[in-house]
């Protein structure tokens, strides 16, 4: 899925293979975003052969493929690399700390629980919104926290925590109220004649 970054550019997923040399030939891979223009169908634009690094290590890049088609499109097997099988009872979920619109975060992380996404106010009390990981025992705080208006809920499907527009897929717990019995405490301003 292509999107776009704060300045208009439309950005597509990447991957890229290259090795490394320092004494044992090691394939490793990049993923990311990359602007549209650094992709082309027959590959990279601008390939990176020969690249140093800090360590006096020569790497080399041997694949490089874009693809928009879904989102992390980029962990599919692409370059030869295996498909990215998630931890059971994980998922991946959008991660900013404070996103100035609640749809346009654009960085993932992968979590334990469920995606939330809460909405707060900064020091000068403009709208912000943090999108994360939650616990499940947190989102039924999360979604009583949510007056009209305000966007905050918890969801447990990958990268679902990015839209204002769906409710809280995790359903709070059930609680069940057991009410005490009510004492009536008489008062009175002066002692009734029968108790003196």
């Amino acid at each position: 899925m292509a999107i776009e970054n704060e300045d208009q550019i439309e950005l597509v997923c990447y991957i890229e293979k290259y090795e490394t040399s320092n004494g044992q030939k090691t394939s490793l891979y990049n993923v990311g975003c990359k602007p549209l223009n650094f992709c082309s169908s027959s590959g990279p634009v601008l390939p990176v052969i020969g690249k140093r690094s800090a360590s006096k290590r020569i790497d080399r890049t041997t694949c490089h493929e874009c693809c928009s088609d879904k989102d992390i499109c980029n962990l599919e097997g692409h370059c030869g690399s295996k498909s990215v099988t998630l931890p059971v009872g994980s998922t991946i979920c959008y991660s900013c700390p404070l996103a100035m619109d609640p749809n346009k975060c654009n960085h993932i992380a992968l979590c334990d629980s469920a995606c939330s996404l809460k909405q707060t106010r900064n020091l000068i009390g403009q709208p912000r919104w943090t999108h994360g990981c939650s616990e499940k025992s947190q989102c039924a705080t999360i979604a009583q926290s949510n007056p009209q208006g305000v966007c905050s809920f918890c969801c447990d499907t990958e990268l679902c925590n990015r839209n204002c527009t769906i409710k809280s897929t995790i359903a709070p717990p059930t609680t069940t109220t057991t009410m005490a019995p009510t004492i009536h405490i008489a008062r009175f301003n002066k002692i009734p004649n029968y108790l003196t």
